[in-house]
């Protein structure tokens, strides 16, 4: 059996997460900053309406709304953003240890071990881009809309 292609297999999934993860934090870290603009917008609002005499209870408790579902957004962000890392930090940890082990010496007698543990490995990388899509989602969409 030729366990090259096993080898550049988890190569490449190591590769690919490592570099979509890295293209995911900075549009995340970007996402960051336009939240933390938005956030300096709802406290200047807050601030006038507070300012005034007598104070404008509407807008007041308008932009206290709107400033608690920004901070849900971002910590639900946040949360998702840590699920993700968590994931992909494994899944390319157990790429870059099963690499130097795919050789025919290892696994002589039992060539469906490396395939076992290649499909795993694949799955993990699968679940790896599906906890991504919301995420791309949540910090595309709205930059979008702006």
């Amino acid at each position: 059996m030729d366990y090259a292609p096993i080898y550049y297999t988890y190569s490449t999934i190591s590769q690919t997460l490592a570099t979509a993860f890295g293209l995911l934090l900075a549009a995340y870290v970007f996402r960051m900053q336009s939240y933390e603009a938005d956030q300096a917008k709802v406290v200047e609002e807050y601030e006038r309406a507070a300012r005034q005499d007598p104070p404008d209870l509407d807008t007041l408790a308008r932009q206290s709304l709107r400033g608690n579902r920004q901070f849900s957004e971002v910590e639900h962000l946040a949360r998702s953003m840590g699920r993700s890392l968590r994931w992909t930090g494994v899944t390319i940890g157990l790429c870059l240890f099963l690499m130097p082990l795919t050789n025919p010496r290892t696994f002589a007698g039992a060539p469906w071990v490396a395939w076992t543990f290649l499909v795993g490995t694949v799955a993990l990388a699968f679940h790896c881009l599906w906890l991504y899509y919301p995420l791309v989602k949540n910090v595309v969409d709205p930059l979008a809309r702006k």
